[in-house]
């Protein structure tokens, strides 16, 4: 390396091995006492009737740490990090709970948190878990229902199973629910978890724990609907419970911590480390559902989501920074209706918002405003009041493979949820969908057409801007035959602005092709890639117009032998008015795996735009295999980047990743 290590890298580092050292016990002790993550090749699966145990201990856990001596371009990342994950679950009669533990070097005073631990009930694990499960029993039906149609009907085969005294006897019965049972396939788990209970496939536990479509301490992400709450990190707790056709939810906690940035005075943005640093408000954010039916099938939902900033948690500001303390209240409802089951759903959500952009503004003087209004919601002269809608049909006929899908959605240009904070507003969107499967899936096809604009109170903005895009697609899955999937989107922007009479077009077309193929050359195995992409833009009275064109190939070869190569070649076309470049590049790659569980890469890689840059890097991957449940991995890389036309650019970086990963 082209410097020593600081003694802070040291001492991250001795961190990491002393957590490797605590991990390799933990995982070892899995491999001896826990239940093994799958059964040796030859034996049968359990039989689905087997109710799981009381108490079922396993998990997994994964340490990651980079060395490097320089920061990434345009990355915030640092040059040198670890991060620990452990993810211990314990099922309980078959209901999982996990513990989620992320810690990382990278956690700074300057950023929002990086390091979580929550604690959760695992529903989706829990649906896969009875989905196996159901999967399993009609695996045992099908052979009994070709079983009773070569005896010549059931009752025969009631007759014959009983003269041997069969232990699948009972299941003779469960053969009239075997169209049910398969269509549970196509059902949330809400929905079917009473007929695999009167199969016999869930345990007390498990139909309890059914119940809950979350259960969440610690730092959780409540996804409740995307105009109200949706992938937010609240630290605190989270439980939605849908017993029968009741729903009832709330979660309550930190959304945001609050950000100081050192050396500067007030709520002003600063820099730190060479990093741009925001200030940012402590948030507390609660949120409440209440409805009818299933959260994933037919319901009626009402959604409340109250967001506040802790005022105290910033200096006062005394160069008056746009920065100001928020509050917010979005209240919305939200409807999903089966118009006919399995073939016509209806989903439809609107939402209402007030969002106070100061709360330490003058009030309101108006006796036009309610005084529960006032008390209730605190409003002043910061205040906007706004909504928002979205809807969305779906017609899938599954005996032709078709699905339709029309959606629309529009967003006011003062709607804010403090719980959706990526939510773009002033839009509107309507979209059409197509999808077709032909042949078993051989042949998939699709198509759309979307619209957004904005501007939907004229005046508000200075010009009217829209995007119109096309998309259609087709993929080929033919046995023995290369796959091949073709791409084709053009889009159109436009910008228009009254008071001059301006009209600006931008049209952008995407075509993208790739195939390939894997065949047998006597003992080797082969597989050949290949791919071409472009982008062709027209902007206006051709002031940007640009073009980017890349064709691609690739080739492996597995040998009998623990040996595999790897290579592919790539050139690309960039044209920029009258300007034109050209990109080549080149990527070899070897591998070898020694006393099948210690696999070594060797990879280089060379790329070189003519009469301006190049790139040189090489890497050596090393992993080997630990027990049954874990592996460790090292990984080196050397890049060397030259720029011809500016030396500032120049850089030759070397960076050495570790990583170690236990199951059990």
């Amino acid at each position: 390396m082209n410097r020593m290590l600081s003694v802070d890298r040291r001492w991250m580092w001795l961190a990491i091995a002393v957590l490797a050292l605590l991990a390799a016990p933990v995982a070892f002790t899995g491999v001896i006492h826990a239940q093994p993550a799958g059964l040796p090749a030859g034996l049968p699966p359990p039989s689905p009737d087997d109710m799981p145990g009381p108490l079922v201990f396993s998990g997994s856990s994964r340490i990651y740490g980079q060395i490097a001596n320089r920061r990434g371009t345009y990355q915030y990342t640092p040059e040198d990090f670890a991060t620990l994950e452990l993810h211990p679950s314990l099922a309980f009669y078959g209901a999982p709970f996990t513990l989620n533990v992320l810690l990382s070097t990278e956690q700074s005073t300057y950023r929002q948190n990086i390091n979580s631990v929550s604690f959760d009930f695992d529903y989706h694990k829990l649906e896969g878990t009875l989905l196996d499960r159901a999967y399993a029993k009609l695996g045992e039906l099908d052979d009994l229902k070709a079983l009773a149609e070569a005896t010549g009907g059931v009752e025969k085969l009631r007759d014959s199973l009983e003269r041997v005294g069969s232990d699948k006897l009972r299941d003779v019965d469960h053969l009239k629910d075997y169209a049910d049972l398969d269509r549970l396939k196509d059902h949330a788990l809400s929905e079917g978890i009473d007929k695999l209970d009167e199969l016999g496939l869930v345990s007390g536990a498990e139909k309890f724990f059914a119940n809950f479509p979350a259960i969440s301490v610690g730092v959780t992400y409540p996804n409740y609907t995307s105009l109200t709450l949706s992938s937010v990190p609240v630290t605190g707790f989270n439980i939605e419970w849908n017993p029968g056709n009741f729903y009832i939810a709330t979660c309550a906690g930190r959304a945001q911590q609050a950000i100081v940035v050192p050396g500067v005075v007030g709520n002003v943005s600063g820099v730190v480390d060479s990093v741009l640093v925001n200030p940012a408000y402590s948030r507390k954010l609660y949120a409440a559902r209440i409805g009818y039916g299933k959260k994933e099938g037919a319901h009626v939902i009402l959604t409340g989501v109250y967001a506040k900033d802790d005022q105290s948690s910033l200096p006062l500001d005394t160069n008056g920074s746009p920065l100001t303390p928020m509050a917010n209240y979005v209240l919305g409802l939200d409807v999903s209706v089966p118009i006919v089951e399995k073939y016509l759903d209806v989903q439809g959500e609107v939402a209402g918002s007030m969002l106070t952009g100061d709360i330490s503004a003058a009030q309101i003087k108006s006796n036009d405003i309610p005084d529960f209004i006032r008390t209730t919601f605190d409003p002043n002269i910061s205040s906007l009041i706004d909504y928002a809608y979205a809807g969305k049909a779906v017609l899938h006929v599954p005996e032709s493979g078709t699905k339709l899908s029309a959606s629309i959605r529009k967003i006011g240009p003062v709607f804010f949820s403090l719980g959706v904070p990526t939510l773009r507003n002033d839009n509107l969107r309507w979209e059409g969908r197509l999808e077709q499967r032909l042949l078993d899936g051989r042949i998939n096809a699709a198509a759309y057409y979307k619209h957004d604009q904005d501007d939907l109170y004229p005046g508000l903005q200075s010009s009217l801007s829209t995007i119109t895009s096309l998309g259609l697609s087709l993929g080929l899955n033919f046995p023995n035959l290369p796959y091949l999937r073709l791409e084709y989107a053009p889009y159109q922007q436009r910008y228009s602005r009254t008071e001059d009479n301006a009209d600006v077009v931008n049209r952008t077309t995407l075509l993208s092709a790739s195939a390939g193929y894997f065949y047998r050359i006597g003992g080797l195995r082969a597989g050949t890639t290949a791919s071409y992409s472009s982008q062709q833009s027209n902007t206006f009275e051709a002031l940007s117009d640009y073009g980017v064109a890349t064709a691609s190939i690739g080739q492996s070869i597995t040998f009998d032998v623990p040996l595999m190569l790897q290579a592919g070649f790539t050139t690309s076309s960039l044209s920029a008015g009258d300007s034109a470049q050209h990109i080549i590049s080149f990527d070899l790659a070897t591998s070898y795996t020694a006393f099948k569980i210690w696999t070594n890469t060797v990879g280089v890689t060379l790329a070189d735009q003519s009469g301006s840059d190049n790139t040189l890097g090489f890497s050596l991957t090393s992993s080997v295999q630990l027990w049954q449940n874990g592996f460790f991995e090292v990984r080196a890389e050397k890049n060397a980047y030259k720029n011809l036309l500016v030396t500032a650019a120049n850089f030759d970086e070397f960076l050495f990743t570790a990583s170690l990963v236990t199951t059990w």
